[in-house]
Protein backbone atom coordinates (compact mmCIF):
# COMPACT_ATOMS: atom_id res chain seq x y z
CA UNK A 1 0.00 0.00 0.00
CA UNK A 2 2.90 2.37 0.96
CA UNK A 3 4.01 1.97 -2.96
CA UNK A 4 0.66 2.92 -3.98
CA UNK A 5 0.30 5.68 -2.00
CA UNK A 6 3.58 7.14 -2.78
CA UNK A 7 2.65 6.56 -6.18
CA UNK A 8 -1.12 7.76 -7.13
CA UNK A 9 -1.98 9.68 -3.90
CA UNK A 10 1.24 11.12 -2.69
CA UNK A 11 2.15 13.81 -5.86
CA UNK A 12 -1.16 15.56 -4.33
CA UNK A 13 -1.63 14.53 -1.23
CA UNK A 14 0.94 14.90 2.21
CA UNK A 15 0.20 12.33 4.98
CA UNK A 16 1.02 13.45 8.40
CA UNK A 17 2.40 16.42 7.25
CA UNK A 18 4.71 15.02 5.35
CA UNK A 19 5.85 14.83 1.51
CA UNK A 20 5.27 17.51 -1.04
CA UNK A 21 1.64 17.18 -1.91
CA UNK A 22 -0.25 20.54 -2.02
CA UNK A 23 -3.41 19.95 -4.36
CA UNK A 24 -5.71 18.04 -1.78
CA UNK A 25 -6.05 17.25 1.90
CA UNK A 26 -3.57 16.18 4.28
CA UNK A 27 -4.98 12.12 4.36
CA UNK A 28 -3.50 11.75 8.08
CA UNK A 29 -4.24 15.04 9.74
CA UNK A 30 -6.38 16.73 11.50
CA UNK A 31 -7.28 12.71 11.77
CA UNK A 32 -6.40 9.54 9.71
CA UNK A 33 -9.06 8.99 6.93
CA UNK A 34 -9.93 5.56 8.02
CA UNK A 35 -11.11 7.12 11.15
CA UNK A 36 -14.01 9.16 9.17
CA UNK A 37 -15.02 7.14 6.00
CA UNK A 38 -15.26 3.42 5.44
CA UNK A 39 -13.91 1.73 2.93
CA UNK A 40 -16.29 2.20 0.06
CA UNK A 41 -16.61 5.63 1.18
CA UNK A 42 -13.17 6.17 0.23
CA UNK A 43 -13.69 4.14 -2.94
CA UNK A 44 -16.38 6.92 -3.90
CA UNK A 45 -14.55 9.21 -3.35
CA UNK A 46 -11.27 8.22 -5.32
CA UNK A 47 -13.76 7.33 -8.06
CA UNK A 48 -15.95 10.41 -8.21
CA UNK A 49 -14.70 12.88 -6.20
CA UNK A 50 -17.38 15.36 -7.38
CA UNK A 51 -20.26 12.95 -6.68
CA UNK A 52 -19.47 12.81 -3.09
CA UNK A 53 -19.06 16.61 -2.62
CA UNK A 54 -17.93 19.51 -4.64
CA UNK A 55 -16.47 22.81 -4.21
CA UNK A 56 -15.08 25.60 -5.99
CA UNK A 57 -11.52 25.03 -7.34
CA UNK A 58 -11.69 21.84 -6.93
CA UNK A 59 -9.04 19.69 -8.75
CA UNK A 60 -9.21 16.40 -8.20
CA UNK A 61 -10.53 14.03 -10.83
CA UNK A 62 -11.64 10.52 -10.27
CA UNK A 63 -9.13 7.60 -10.59
CA UNK A 64 -11.21 4.36 -12.73
CA UNK A 65 -10.87 1.05 -11.82
CA UNK A 66 -8.26 0.07 -14.79
CA UNK A 67 -6.03 3.24 -13.51
CA UNK A 68 -6.23 2.34 -9.72
CA UNK A 69 -8.00 -1.16 -9.63
CA UNK A 70 -9.54 -2.05 -6.69
CA UNK A 71 -6.80 -4.26 -4.95
CA UNK A 72 -4.66 -1.49 -5.17
CA UNK A 73 -7.00 0.26 -3.77
CA UNK A 74 -7.62 -1.62 -0.75
CA UNK A 75 -3.77 -1.75 -0.01
CA UNK A 76 -3.31 2.60 0.23
CA UNK A 77 -6.88 2.42 2.39
CA UNK A 78 -4.56 -0.67 4.73
CA UNK A 79 -1.42 1.63 4.52
CA UNK A 80 -3.54 4.66 5.63
CA UNK A 81 -5.16 2.13 8.24
CA UNK A 82 -2.02 1.17 9.51
CA UNK A 83 -0.94 4.67 10.27
CA UNK A 84 -3.82 5.60 12.63
CA UNK A 85 -3.49 5.15 16.22
CA UNK A 86 -5.28 2.31 17.81
CA UNK A 87 -8.66 2.92 18.91
CA UNK A 88 -8.88 4.93 21.81
CA UNK A 89 -5.54 6.47 21.58
CA UNK A 90 -4.71 9.59 19.94
CA UNK A 91 -8.18 11.26 19.91
CA UNK A 92 -9.51 13.83 21.79
CA UNK A 93 -10.15 13.54 25.75
CA UNK A 94 -13.56 13.58 26.24
CA UNK A 95 -14.43 17.36 28.54
CA UNK A 96 -14.16 17.30 32.20
CA UNK A 97 -16.81 18.66 34.35
CA UNK A 98 -16.65 19.77 37.77
CA UNK A 99 -19.32 19.99 40.04
CA UNK A 100 -21.64 22.52 40.63
CA UNK A 101 -20.58 24.45 43.71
Amino acid sequence: GRAAFAADCAPCHRLLGAGDGALGPDLGQPMNATRYLTFEGFRSIVRDPRAVRAWPGQRMEGFSPAALPDAQLAAIWAYLGSLSPPAGRGRMPAPQHSPDR
